[in-house]
């Protein structure tokens, strides 16, 4: 089952590539960290999201050090990437250098996701071996049959309490949510 990394953040309020971000004692990063939770939860190919002015360094700091049998695939991101022509002159004329969102990213990630299930997140977040394995464990047992498949799809989000995911050194977006009497999300 694919995983999709959402690497393409340009880390303007980090003041860097956070996704590159050493956190460890022998220089892993917080993806490092999540791709083995996530490798040790079932998940067992990858689909990368970066900018292409990265490439170079994502390729050394973090595709040099994956286990050489694990398959990836690498997708970019870019301002004019996977939007629609007729938005293309619009789009473009506003000068927008900054890649669009979450939605976007999954659009310009589409084509390496349309064969099966899958599940995406955040380079720079940190999710756990749990939350990886609830959400493989409930796309395995809710196959669909990809992005393409025509078939309703079924959605999950693992949810961590909000006192957890609050940051003491600043203000952080994060979202609370709430579903109704049948589990959907509102």
């Amino acid at each position: 089952m694919k995983l999709a990394i959402l690497a393409a953040g340009l880390g303007s309020r980090f003041g860097g590539v956070k996704q590159l971000a050493s956190v460890g004692q022998a220089g892993e990063t917080l993806l490092e960290y999540n791709i083995y939770n996530a490798l040790e939860a079932g998940f067992d190919s990858i689909v990368f999201l970066i900018r292409k002015d990265i490439e170079e360094d994502f390729t050394a700091h973090i595709l040099s050090r994956l286990p050489e049998n694990l398959p990836f695939e690498m997708a970019f991101q870019s301002a004019d990437a996977a939007v629609p022509e007729s938005l293309v002159a619009t789009l473009g004329t506003i000068g927008r250098t900054k890649p669009w969102g979450t939605g976007h990213a999954l659009l310009c990630a589409r084509p390496f996701l349309e064969d099966g299930p899958f599940a995406v997140m955040n380079a720079d977040d940190f999710y756990g071996k749990s939350g990886f394995a609830a959400v493989h464990d409930f796309l395995a047992a809710n196959r669909s049959g990809g992005w393409k498949a025509g078939e309703a799809a079924r959605f999950c989000l693992p949810g961590y309490r909000l006192g957890g995911v609050v940051s003491p050194a600043g203000p952080v977006s994060r979202a609370i949510c709430t579903t109704d009497a049948s589990g959907r999300l509102l």
